[in-house]
């Protein structure tokens, strides 16, 4: 993705972009917001008196320190209340951008404008193949690749001459294919506790199927968890911290401490509960089942009744948003992976099975044979997607400690 976007540059030994910032103060958000917007209207001047039929929500989210500084965006997939992925553009339902605040403003609007042109080249070329009398849909993976090199090149055609052109090209030319564009922009990509609990099943899901995912989720949480959070940041010696892992060890903390980290970076919360003046006195609370009423107070939700938490409650989030209290999961630019997977495994079974029950020279075994080709092409280049998204910090990071979590609870 560097060599699509004009805006980015490196400095000589420094994997960040330029214009990359730590910590996104509240200026540089208000920046990134207001680009976004105005990216919005134009798109809207254009599309303003035609239904829309592709509805592209843009939100922003802060940089996740176990992926890559070149991820400067990533499409949020859509849960439905059953916990399973969704097609939007099936569903209806928003088609939601995350632009990594902490990116350049400019590179955030080139990211958003090019993932418009991808997208609106992705849905014409699909919906050609769909109208096609005898549509090859063992060729779907080449023609949305060729969509998608389509859409790069016009996108560096058109924002040469400025964003704003590049926005009305974009918006005349989803009209021109009958995807006319809606866009708005939201700050936080899941302001709601219903918007994060939704997603839990599907996340859990991508971290115990994907072994990338759970090996980066793992490292990450035998590196950070090797002490109670509440003792970090002191000033102890060497032979001091060696005594207190040794207590921790034997208190068994050390798992209620991993769960509470992998529940922050796979679900996008965990909660430790302290519960009482007794150090072993400890449990972790299910992420679904909290609600955050204020600072220091959360309630548990069981069969439409609220209990408020006794004792102290040590919230963790995987990625902290900016207005919401409920973190999103460090696995979000993984579902669309996951889905991938999914879908492509299944038709790998089920033409297994026609391949084994049909006769050989027949149309279906024809058929099934394309598509277990298209399926094993299709998950070789996820594989490479997703060691390209995990291999940083997962490539430098020791292999996770054993007993990282209690047993039986190696899966989520």
């Amino acid at each position: 993705m560097p060599d699509d976007l004009p805006s980015v540059r490196f400095e000589r030994d420094d994997p960040r972009p330029k214009g990359f910032v730590e910590e996104v103060s509240e200026a540089h958000l208000q920046a990134a917001g207001g680009a976004l917007k105005a990216l919005a209207d134009a798109v809207q001047v254009v599309s303003a008196d035609s239904e829309p039929h592709l509805r592209v929500r843009l939100t922003s989210v802060r940089y996740m320190p176990t992926l890559p500084f070149v991820l400067y965006a990533f499409h949020l997939m859509q849960v439905d209340d059953a916990g399973q992925i969704v097609d939007e553009t099936d569903s209806g339902g928003d088609i939601t951008y995350a632009l990594v605040a902490n990116q350049a403003v400019e590179v955030q609007r080139e990211s958003a404008l090019l993932f418009l042109y991808q997208l609106v080249s992705r849905q014409a070329a699909i919906a050609r193949m769909r109208s096609a009398r005898n549509p090859e849909i063992h060729t779907i993976d080449t023609v949305t690749m060729e969509a998608d090199q389509r859409a790069k090149q016009e996108f560096q055609d058109r924002i040469a001459t400025g964003w704003q052109n590049a926005a009305r090209s974009i918006a005349q030319q989803a009209l021109a294919c009958g995807q006319t564009l809606a866009i708005r922009y939201e700050v936080d990509p899941l302001p709601t506790r219903l918007d994060v609990v939704r997603r839990m099943p599907a996340l859990r899901s991508a971290y115990n199927d994907i072994p990338l995912a759970r090996d980066t989720v793992d490292k990450k949480v035998s590196l950070v968890g090797g002490h109670d959070p509440r003792l970090r940041g002191g000033s102890l010696t060497q032979g001091e911290m060696n005594q207190v892992q040794r207590h921790i060890a034997s208190l068994g903390i050390r798992q209620w401490v991993s769960q509470t980290l992998r529940d922050a970076d796979v679900c996008g919360n965990g909660y430790l509960v302290g519960g009482g003046a007794s150090l072993p006195a400890m449990y972790n609370l299910r992420p679904e089942d909290v609600e955050i009423i204020g600072p220091e107070d959360f309630r548990v939700l069981r069969d439409g009744a609220s209990e408020r938490v006794q004792g102290h409650v040590s919230h963790l989030v995987g990625i902290a948003q900016f207005e919401s209290p409920y973190g999103i999961s460090m696995l979000e630019p993984v579902l669309a992976e996951h889905r991938t997977r999914r879908i492509f495994l299944d038709v790998s079974q089920f033409a297994e099975k026609v391949i084994a029950e049909r006769p050989p020279e027949s149309g279906e075994v024809t058929w099934a044979r394309r598509a277990l080709e298209l399926a094993s092409r299709s998950l070789a280049a996820s594989d490479e997607r997703l060691d390209r998204l995990l291999w940083y910090p997962r490539e430098w990071l020791p292999d996770a400690r054993e007993g990282l979590y209690f047993p039986g609870q190696e899966r989520m």
